[in-house]
């Protein structure tokens, strides 16, 4: 064995055995969680996987992505709440990193009254115990904050949120 790369391959593949069925709801997984709906439903049918049940939450989901990605945050936090009524309670991360989108999205359209009132209503949350023990909150909100101190907040030190 001289160390490259397919040689590795050679010895793990050797060693691990990788069934097809295993590969099949990798694939599917992947498909699923992407909210390639079309796609997975041909894979589907093409291998006969078994349907997941996250399969049948793919148009919610792909909704909740389209208001996030569209920038309207309060829309997709309102509607994950209905369809997904214990999610934030069991990962308050969701929740924290749609609130700061949604605080983002206030500053980038330029209205920072309403940001600062959001969030000293809904962020100022993440700011206490027991949130406090985890530094990636404190220091994204520290930056996410810090984005109302500036007149043009994208080109800003903090500008990348």
């Amino acid at each position: 064995m001289d160390g490259t790369v397919p040689d590795e391959i050679d010895d793990i593949t050797a060693v691990v055995s990788i069934d097809d069925a295993d590969v099949r709801n990798l694939v599917l997984s992947y498909l699923i969680h992407n909210c390639y709906k079309e796609t997975a439903q041909a894979f589907i049918e093409s291998t006969g996987a078994k349907v997941s049940p996250s399969f049948q939450s793919i148009d919610d989901r792909k909704r909740i992505f389209e208001l996030a990605r569209d920038g309207r945050i309060a829309e997709a936090i309102l509607l994950t709440n209905q369809l997904y009524k214990d999610l934030f309670s069991k990962n308050s991360e969701v929740l924290f990193r749609l609130q700061c989108q949604q605080y983002i999205e206030l500053i980038r359209s330029r209205q920072p009254a309403e940001a600062l009132t959001f969030a000293q209503s809904e962020l100022k949350m993440f700011g206490v115990e027991p949130y406090t023990r985890n530094s990636h909150f404190v220091e994204t909100l520290q930056d996410v904050l810090a984005l109302l101190c500036y007149e043009d907040p994208e080109s800003s030190p903090v500008g990348s949120y």
